[in-house]
């Protein structure tokens, strides 16, 4: 790759628009020597202090780079020892000609974009809309920072925390989720959460596909619905799950649902969902199959529930500690 090639992936980086196979290059570029290290230096000040012209502004890169050639071609014969240099002034001169273009058709045809940050605090959960339409739930604590109007090829938002995403179809504008670890979540689907709460990013698929890229790995997974992984570093496989629900998204669906799920299973998204403490006595009723429509009731009129459907005895035993006695599947 010649050097203006590089001179545009700098303008390319300092606009954002930049890939991360482009920045790769460009770093292993810029790694190579401190001359192009100076280089990259010299055209980050020219990109600082451009401003957009008040007059339309041409740029035939090839035109002024022959002229000005003429014009050092027919000045007097340099000595040897002054020919490199001047081959490198035109280098360099072309490319700020090229330098100047970028910035002025970047800046003419993108306006500088807008960046929003919203951070859950006092909610337990917050909704917001993107400028595409893709809805957004943000888990207390969670943060989302968003351009206010999405521009170029990519849909990219960054957050932290736990976050699920409605996302708007469009498939010349895919939508990306930045993860603090330098990781990102693409979209290949519609429905799905993020968490980045825990060392370990997350993530979970309603409906839809995503490819789970976690920062630091060379690898990824694509998930499908009802499909969720964890990334536990790069020396350890991915944990990939087959779920029967989807209730680690009860605080985003506001309750609980069950198809045909083990008792045990019910009892360990109960304590998670209410933050309590359940303990079934009668082991034989692990494996016990459960159906129940999606419900936000309280602990207390779940597990009434739960004792005329098998028989139970609900024993509270604190505010937040349970016991489940007697029972049977039938």
């Amino acid at each position: 790759m010649q050097e203006n090639q590089y001179i545009l992936l700098l303008t390319r980086q300092w606009s954002g628009e930049i890939s991360r196979e482009e920045s790769d290059m460009l770093k292993s570029w810029l790694e190579a020597s401190a001359e192009n290290v100076s280089t990259a230096e010299a055209f980050q000040a020219i990109w600082e202090s451009s401003s957009e012209p008040t007059v339309p502004f041409n740029v035939d890169v090839n035109a002024d780079f022959l002229a000005l050639q003429s014009r050092l071609n027919t000045a007097p014969e340099a000595s040897s020892t002054m020919r490199p240099i001047l081959g490198r002034l035109i280098r360099a001169a072309a490319a700020v000609v090229l330098l100047g273009g970028a910035v002025w058709a970047y800046r003419t045809s993108f306006p500088e974009m807008v960046m929003n940050t919203v951070v859950v605090q006092d909610e337990a959960v917050r909704q917001l809309d993107l400028s595409d339409g893709t809805r957004v739930w943000l888990r207390q604590n969670a943060s989302i920072t968003y351009p206010e109007t999405f521009t170029g090829h990519k849909r990219t938002v960054s957050i932290q925390g736990e976050v699920y995403f409605d996302v708007k179809h469009d498939v010349k504008h895919p939508f990306q989720v930045e993860l603090p670890s330098k990781g990102r979540v693409e979209v290949l689907g519609t429905q799905f959460a993020v968490n980045t709460r825990d060392q370990e990013p997350s993530v979970l698929v309603r409906s839809g596909k995503v490819r789970f890229h976690p920062g630091g790995s060379s690898r990824d997974v694509i998930l499908s619905a009802y499909q969720a992984a964890a990334y536990y570093g790069e020396n350890k496989p991915f944990v990939v799950r087959n779920l029967t629900s989807l209730n680690e998204l009860s605080w985003q669906s506001g309750g609980l649902e069950f198809v045909r799920t083990p008792l045990a299973r019910v009892v360990e998204d109960l304590e998670k969902h209410y933050n309590v403490s359940i303990d079934l006595e009668n082991k034989n009723l692990a494996d016990c199959l459960h159906t129940a429509p999606l419900t936000n009731q309280s602990i207390n009129n779940v597990l009434a529930s739960l004792a005329l459907t098998y028989g139970l005895q609900v024993k509270q035993i604190s505010p937040a500690k349970y016991l489940l006695l007697g029972g049977s599947c039938n």
